[in-house]
Parts: C-alpha cells; sequence; structure tokens
C-alpha cells in the first residue's frame, strides 16, 4: 500500500461505478413536506417568540420576525427561491443538450432568469428599494402634482414593478401549463399563481394609509371589538396587529406559492432528464 502511495501512481478505479437511483416522487414529497414544514414553523415562531412575546430577548425576537429583513423568514425564502432557479437552469441547461424545440429552451430561460433575479430581489428588497428611489427622483425633481405616484395609494414599487410582475405571472402561468404532464400540476400552477396575487393583494392594504376607504383593517379594527384582547396578547393595538399578520400571511404565501412550482419543476426536469450520466476528470 505504501509502495503504490509512494509512486504517484493513480489508484485503481472501483469495480463497480455507484448506481444512484432517484425516486422522484418521493423526492418531490420530502421536499413538500421540508419546505411547508418550515414555513409552517417561521409563521409560528413570528406569532408566538416574536408577536406574543413569549420570549423577551430582544435580538431573538427581531430573528423571528417576518416583517424584518434579517429574520429567519427572508432566509427560508431567498434559500427556496435559489434552489428554484438553480432547478430551472438544469431544466434549460438539459433542454440545450437534448435539442428542444427553440420555444421550449426560450421559455425555460427566461424562468431560470426570472427566478435568478428573484432570488437577487428576495434578499436585498430591490423592488422595494428601487420604487422608492423612482418616487424620490421623481419629487427631487420638482414633478407636479397628479403623476401616478400620487394617484396610486399603496407602494411605489407596484407602480414601477407590478406590471412586470403581473405579465410574467401570465406567462408562468400559460407556458408552465402548456409545459405541464398532469393535472395535478396544472392544479399546482394555477394554484401558486393565485396565491402570489392574493399576496400582492395583502401587499397593496398593506401600504394603504389608515385612513384610506380601501383599507380593511381599519375597517375590521372598527367593526370588531378586540383592541383589549390585542393589547394584552400582543401589547399592541388591533390596527397594528392586523397590519403585522397580514404581512406573515402574505409572506407563507409568497413562499408556498413557490414550493408548489417547484415540485412542478422537478417533475418537469426528471421527465427531460430521466437518466444522468457523470464523470469527473483531472488534468492534473
Amino acid at each position: 500500500m505504501d509502495d503504490q502511495r509512494d509512486s504517484g501512481r493513480p489508484a485503481a478505479r472501483p469495480a463497480v461505478e455507484p448506481d444512484i437511483t432517484i425516486d422522484v416522487d418521493r423526492l418531490i414529497r420530502w421536499i413538500f413536506l421540508i419546505a411547508v414544514g418550515a414555513q409552517v414553523a417561521v409563521v409560528f415562531l413570528d406569532f408566538g417568540p416574536n408577536y406574543s412575546r413569549w420570549i423577551e430577548i430582544g435580538p431573538i425576537r427581531r430573528l423571528f420576525n417576518v416583517t424584518r429583513e434579517d429574520a429567519l423568514a427572508s432566509w427560508v425564502g431567498v434559500t427556496q427561491t435559489v434552489l428554484v432557479a438553480v432547478t430551472l437552469w438544469l431544466v434549460y441547461s438539459t433542454m440545450r443538450i437534448t435539442g428542444a424545440a427553440t420555444w421550449r429552451r426560450r421559455g425555460w430561460l427566461l424562468m431560470a432568469s426570472f427566478y435568478t433575479y428573484m432570488a437577487l430581489d428576495d434578499g436585498t428588497k430591490l423592488h422595494e428599494r428601487l420604487g422608492t428611489a423612482a418616487e424620490m427622483v421623481r419629487k427631487k425633481a420638482g414633478a407636479g402634482d397628479g403623476g401616478i405616484f400620487d394617484l396610486f395609494p399603496s407602494y411605489a414599487w407596484q407602480v414601477v414593478f407590478l406590471p412586470l410582475f403581473g405579465m410574467m405571472g401570465l406567462f408562468v402561468l400559460f407556458f408552465v401549463w402548456r409545459e405541464a404532464t398532469d393535472r395535478n400540476s396544472r392544479l399546482f400552477v394555477a394554484s401558486a399563481i393565485g396565491l402570489y396575487i392574493f399576496a400582492v393583494s395583502l401587499d397593496f392594504v398593506e401600504g394603504l394609509e389608515p385612513e384610506h376607504s380601501m383599507n380593511l383593517y381599519t375597517r375590521i379594527a372598527e367593526t370588531f371589538d378586540m383592541e383589549e384582547f390585542t393589547r394584552v396578547q400582543f401589547r399592541n393595538s388591533t390596527y397594528d396587529s392586523l397590519r403585522h399578520f397580514s404581512k406573515s400571511i402574505e409572506e407563507f404565501a409568497e413562499m408556498f406559492a413557490t414550493t408548489l412550482l417547484w415540485t412542478v419543476f422537478i417533475r418537469r426536469l426528471a421527465a427531460e432528464m430521466p437518466s444522468l450520466r457523470m464523470r469527473f476528470t483531472s488534468r492534473s
């Protein structure tokens, strides 16, 4: 053994090469359970240790606060989006190798690029900051009243990015619907787009001024007498509590929608690449 190692000769190649078989249904099932379990845990930790103040230590509470960019919820969402982007790039690369139709390759390339951007966006809150920056530049330039930023009642980012996100959502719905090979996948796609729309709607309401006629949280707070309960349970007003948990539900809806699409993408990858053989080489 020592003589062979000292001679500098490479070790003998194993007689049997490893053969890894992946059960796609089991893989999807585990990914779904782990992802949704993490998302439920994020909501629970925000409700209990953070907002209900089961823990009084400020740094720990901030770790579980879904409204913060440096919290656990942000990490879970960004990690999942990155993995979705990697899956989409694998689908696109496989289609290039197998010589799939050009329009199909370009469709998957577009989605891979979009979710790569979304991973960046989720980690930096890019669209919120660019929307606010656009509004600030407009005001600094001395633009007159009556512009779209003045007329739009909610967050400025929705004026800038919502048309783009809306068009991309429609593209994903129709393209992946056509690419899906089974009824469950199509149901997942439709449900995911519906959840994205629901999340954006919650975000729209969150951005409204309390006195705005479309602000549902103000109406709920005025209709139902929950002030004493929220003061005791959360040490906060009913309105502020509603807005906080709206954000929590919004984040869960977005992450769950992404999970649904991810399972569809994995199944598509398995259909395009039923078997994979990799060989590692080295020039040294």
